[in-house]
């Protein structure tokens, strides 16, 4: 007897732990209180890249509701009710507002002004996109139910990484938080105006600086490297097919950052390396190219490529 007691009892709490799970893995409410249903108690926003404009938000991936409990009397209600510890509680106007969102891993952090609401209520109403830095009308007694639309403006666009924060109701306190997360991913982009150069060497053996600077532009929302290196630079004129056209071997074109003393400048063959921060960054460089000839270069005009590569 006590074997088959101890069996039942041990399947029971089985059964109500399975039970437990169930329920907690079902879609719906999420987080509630006494007087508000939330569903669901989370949401999140992915930006994939960069925004183009200062009109490109970023939407969650859900719309949140809230909506009264059965047992919450409408404040509008006229009939008057004896006060007593059966007596139900009553709407009230429910307000949000947003946390600062942090990224554990870097410190960095977007601000709740770049967090707004766009809210639908059962009575038809809807409020337009707004800021929700400071507290704003979510519910109102009136409301059965609201729906609520969270967008991420452009400005929150920054270092990668993800970020977390909360929407905080004064009315409904710490049953009614609503977690918000943000994933920014990472984001790199190099434009050049050009990789050909041209240097014009006609004077004999010296020294001769590309007719125009090379200038670049990154973008880049975490750390980065950028490498530039370049192919030898051939004769710039007609030869026969079968001839092999003069060259400067990379070892003697040189490269740095326009306004840079001269010990700046690195050839071309080990080439030159710069190196960005993991915030997000604007970055614009000018280069400058020169070669050096010898007695064995052809004068003339000599030209060739450049390589950027930009890294993580």
């Amino acid at each position: 007897m006590r074997t088959d007691g101890l069996g039942y009892m041990k399947h029971s709490i089985a059964s109500v732990l399975v039970l437990v799970l169930l329920i907690c893995a079902l879609p719906g409410v999420v987080r509630a209180n006494k007087l508000v249903q939330i569903n669901p108690g989370s949401t999140k926003f992915v930006m994939e890249k960069k925004p183009l404009s200062v009109d490109e938000d970023t939407k969650a991936d859900r719309v949140i509701t809230l909506s009264w409990h059965q047992n919450v009397k409408d404040e509008s209600e006229s009939l008057p009710e004896v006060a007593g510890p059966s007596e139900k509680p009553k709407r009230k106007t429910v307000t949000y507002r947003a946390t600062e969102l942090v990224c554990n891993k870097t410190g960095q952090r977007i601000s709740p002004a770049h967090i707004g609401a766009c809210i639908k209520t059962s009575t038809g109403d809807e409020l337009v996109y707004q800021s929700l830095e400071y507290a704003t009308l979510f519910l109102r007694p009136e409301d059965d139910w609201a729906k609520v639309t969270l967008r991420l403006a452009p400005e929150a666009w920054g270092p990668a990484g993800t970020y977390s924060g909360w929407l905080w109701s004064d009315e409904l306190g710490e049953s009614g938080k609503i977690r918000v997360h943000a994933k920014i991913d990472d984001y790199i982009d190099l434009s050049v105006n050009k990789t050909r150069i041209e240097i014009e060497a006609d004077h004999g053996p010296g020294t001769y600086l590309a007719l125009e600077p090379i200038k670049a532009h990154v973008i880049a929302n975490h750390d980065w490297t950028l490498t530039i290196t370049g192919d030898p630079l051939e004769y710039d004129a007609d030869f026969a097919p079968d001839e092999e056209l003069p060259q400067i071997e990379s070892s003697n074109v040189f490269i740095k950052l326009e306004g840079d003393p001269d010990e700046k400048w690195k050839n071309l063959e080990s080439g030159m390396t710069l190196h960005g921060s993991p915030d997000f960054e604007i970055r614009e460089f000018s280069f400058v190219i020169k070669v050096e000839t010898e007695l064995e270069h052809t004068a003339g005009t000599y030209a060739g490529k450049l390589h950027f590569t930009l890294s993580k």
